[in-house]
């Protein structure tokens, strides 16, 4: 760890003691948030608009912060309670689902106060087979209102959705009957690509197999609904491990992106646009002492062959999350002993730079699960906490 990380920590460490906060919570670094913004700002073309998955920044104010830095009005949004919630907090944002929900959670939105049935009839829905096609039409024909709906087609993930070589022409047919439906796009997810080997051109047919088949769902969606109405459509692709390359991309107009602008664990190989990690769980150390297995005494041969070694242990207030130690350098978990939510034990081969009452700071490997489990998000910029992101429940 270089002097100018260990600087950022104890920065940070002394901050949220200034603060008065001594229990496990999330730290968002706006500073490093908005330098990513711009990171991303910078390679998003001026003719595609960018989408943010709400899922991925699961906070009122963080995914406010967001949209107006990016100047976009676009979330990408997983279930009717996150609807819900996001009406309730960021009115006026245009949605598309994220994944199909059932039709009966559709219907109970629209039976609910007459602004969520507005809403209802306002979002982008989507679409993967002809059966779901028919339930959210013979939905709307009964409530009197037309839905727009965009298709989730399969560009390769194989995970659901139209394959643009078998079925999306039935699909597309089917939709077109629909007298409560309309075309509003399209949505194809990837992000199998840059997890698949580039070894015997595997990544690289992959690709081609993404823009032959995105490009050919779009031609049967021409062939139905005319070109007017497809280029003036949602196309939408991309995700955090993909928004650079589906930038180049001229038939997408609608890109996708979350976790990557607080950049967690699971993104590090992630190398345009350059961003830096701006969330981090800080947890107080409670006790700190010599590492000793349980059952062994203090023999040291068990320590080394048993612990790599370990010589120094501290607990934590609370663990076992998606989450890796990155300061004080030098703290791992215990293969030993294991992981614990309640006092999780970190050990070290080295002196652990840390007392009690001290912050160890840890990575989240994912941000969308991990940020909902602190209550109130703490903000840090300069060299202070300035503030706090209330989260959205779990449930949403």
């Amino acid at each position: 760890m270089s002097g100018g990380e260990r600087d950022y920590f104890a920065t940070l460490d002394a901050a949220l003691k200034t603060a008065g906060i001594a229990q496990p919570v999330m730290v968002i670094d706006r500073d490093r948030l908005d330098a990513n913004l711009d990171a991303l700002a910078a390679v998003a073309p001026p003719d595609k608009a960018l989408r943010i998955v709400a899922k991925s920044l699961p906070s009122p104010a963080l995914l406010r912060h967001v949209t107006e830095r990016l100047k976009t009005d676009r979330l990408m949004t997983f279930s009717v309670a996150m609807l819900k919630q996001l009406h309730g907090a960021l009115p006026g944002m245009g949605h598309l689902l994220g994944k199909p929900v059932p039709v009966a959670a559709v219907a109970a939105l629209m039976e609910g106060e007459p602004g969520l049935r507005k809403l209802a009839t306002e979002v982008v829905w989507l679409v993967d087979t002809v059966g779901r096609i028919r339930q959210y039409d013979e939905l709307a024909r009964a409530q009197g209102v037309v839905l727009n709906v965009a298709a989730e087609i399969d560009v390769g993930l194989r995970r659901g959705g139209f394959d643009p070589q078998r079925n999306l022409a039935e699909g597309m047919a089917a939709l077109a009957a629909a007298d409560g439906l309309r075309f509003a796009g399209m949505m194809g997810y990837e992000p199998h690509l840059p997890a698949l080997p580039s070894a015997f051109g595997i990544r690289a047919r992959a690709e081609r197999d993404f823009r032959s088949g995105y490009g050919r769902a779009l031609e049967i969606a021409r062939s139905v609904f005319g070109e007017e109405t497809v280029a003036g459509a949602i196309r939408n692709s991309g995700g955090s491990k993909t928004v650079a390359a589906r930038a180049g991309d001229d038939f997408i107009n609608d890109l996708s992106v979350g976790s990557l602008l607080l950049k967690p664990l699971d993104f590090d190989r992630v190398e345009r646009p350059a961003m830096r990690p701006a969330a981090f769980i800080a947890t107080p150390v409670l006790k700190k002492g010599p590492f000793r297995i349980p059952g062994f005494g203090d023999t040291r041969f068990m320590q080394v062959l048993l612990e790599g070694g370990a010589r120094e242990a501290v607990f934590i207030h609370g663990g076992h999350w998606l989450a890796k130690p990155v300061h004080p350098p030098g703290l791992g978990y215990s293969r030993l002993v294991g992981r614990s939510s309640n006092q999780e034990i970190l050990v070290s081969r080295g002196p652990v730079a840390a007392d009690i009452d001290d912050f160890v700071f840890m990575r989240p490997q994912q941000s969308e699960a991990v940020l909902l489990q602190f209550g109130p998000l703490a903000v840090f910029s300069g060299s202070e906490v300035v503030g706090t992101w209330e989260t959205f429940p779990p449930t949403a």
